[in-house]
């Protein structure tokens, strides 16, 4: 992450709700990975919430959504699978690792 300037991810978690639409969806995925492999139960609300927030999001008569934030919405996907595989919970880290594969194939 050479130039990139790591976020605050304590204001970040204190002004969440502040935020709203790509902007919140961008920092719930943060939020969630990064608390992916130490406080797993904060990993799991940031990406059930990163979840909802891109489904409501990223739908067909949404026409003022970039297409380049569409990856937002897989990471949310991605980053779910993730956490409840950390969790050892497979059949639930299978169904959003689909969602999330399903979404790369929509992206290509």
């Amino acid at each position: 992450m050479r130039g990139q300037v790591s976020p605050d991810f304590d204001s970040l978690e204190r002004n969440i709700n502040q935020q709203y639409g790509i902007d919140k969806l961008k920092s719930l995925n943060l939020l969630s990975e990064h608390y992916g492999n130490s406080d797993l139960k904060k990993a799991l609300k940031y990406a059930r919430q990163a979840n909802q927030l891109a489904d409501a999001i990223f739908t067909s008569e949404n026409v003022l959504i970039n297409e380049s934030d569409r990856i937002e919405k897989l990471k949310a996907h991605y980053q779910l699978a993730s956490v409840y595989t950390n969790q050892e919970k497979f059949r639930l880290a299978k169904q959003a690792a689909q969602k999330a594969a399903d979404e790369a194939i929509f992206q290509s």
